[in-house]
């Protein structure tokens, strides 16, 4: 649509919830519509915007609340780890710098793939508090490599969450 000459798109979202099959009453019901709701929000190609509750979709929804919850706990006491892999020159085989690897692992072991947590951190920028995290263990890693005669590089992934931030260049 247009107003006051500026092209507007408007999109519209709709969560459908049914009666008794999605709930009872009027609580479970609108949260039912609104997991449905969000659901279309996020991908509106497969839906057109137009979503029913599902069992899945609350599945879904309940296991990324979950690990929202986890990953905020992760930050706040620091439980990620930083791994440094080796980048090699294929015509030598020699090591010619590392490249710094976010890790989390969970209280039961296992681990979350970074294409899962990694996009969740920027979304709460929590990805800033994490990525100093990460500059800190780099720079102790280079320290620990110079100290030891080595001269390589460290890289990092920066998101751009972080190049947005004050915060990014004061080490």
């Amino acid at each position: 649509m247009t107003f006051e000459s500026t092209q507007l798109r408007i999109d519209c979202s709709i969560g459908i919830a049914r009666f008794p099959d999605d709930g009872v009453e009027i609580k479970s019901l609108l949260s039912c519509a609104d997991t449905a709701m969000y659901f279309a929000k996020r991908n509106p190609v497969s839906t057109s915007g137009i979503q029913r509750f599902t069992i899945d979709i609350g599945e879904a929804s309940r296991r990324k609340f979950s690990l929202y919850h986890k990953l905020r706990r992760a930050v706040e006491q620091s439980c990620f780890e930083v791994w440094f892999q080796p980048q090699v020159d294929v015509t030598t085989l020699n090591v010619t710098g590392f490249e710094a690897l976010l890790r989390w692992k969970q209280e039961d072991g296992s681990y979350v793939s970074p294409a899962v947590f990694v996009p969740m951190l920027e979304r709460t920028v929590d990805i800033i508090r994490v990525g100093e995290f990460v500059f800190e263990k780099c720079i102790e890693f280079q320290h620990r490599l110079e100290s030891n005669g080595f001269n390589h590089t460290v890289s990092i992934n920066i998101s751009a969450v972080q190049l947005d931030h004050e915060t990014l260049f004061r080490f």
